[in-house]
């Protein structure tokens, strides 16, 4: 796989997943995202160059 994604709120990893596509992995994420609670953030990551390729960030409706 070139690409993982990871999931977290605050510190703690909550998902990943490694794949080929970045659109899919993104959308993962987001879905990821929507099923925890709290501040989520993630980023996409070429397994290769260890770039950073897409992050998101959302915060907590209070």
């Amino acid at each position: 796989m070139v690409y993982t994604a990871k999931v977290y709120v605050g510190d703690r990893l909550i998902a990943e997943k490694e794949g080929n596509d970045i659109d899919k992995l993104f959308a993962w994420m987001i879905a990821q995202a929507q099923n925890g609670s709290g501040r989520c953030h993630g980023s996409i990551v070429n397994n290769d160059t260890q770039e950073v390729i897409r992050t998101f960030k959302t915060n907590s409706v209070e």
